[in-house]
């Protein structure tokens, strides 16, 4: 859980400098673009 939180300021820092997501997505960065990868119980 930890490295999800961690995500958010990486991806803000990061996106400055080399556009990783769109400008627009950066606020919804885990609605749009992580969530969907966490993985789910069997």
């Amino acid at each position: 859980m930890e490295q999800f939180q961690q995500l958010g300021p990486l991806y803000k820092e990061w996106n400055e400098k080399i556009n990783v997501i769109s400008r627009k997505d950066i606020d919804s960065l885990y609605e749009k673009h992580v969530l969907h990868s966490w993985p789910s119980p069997p």
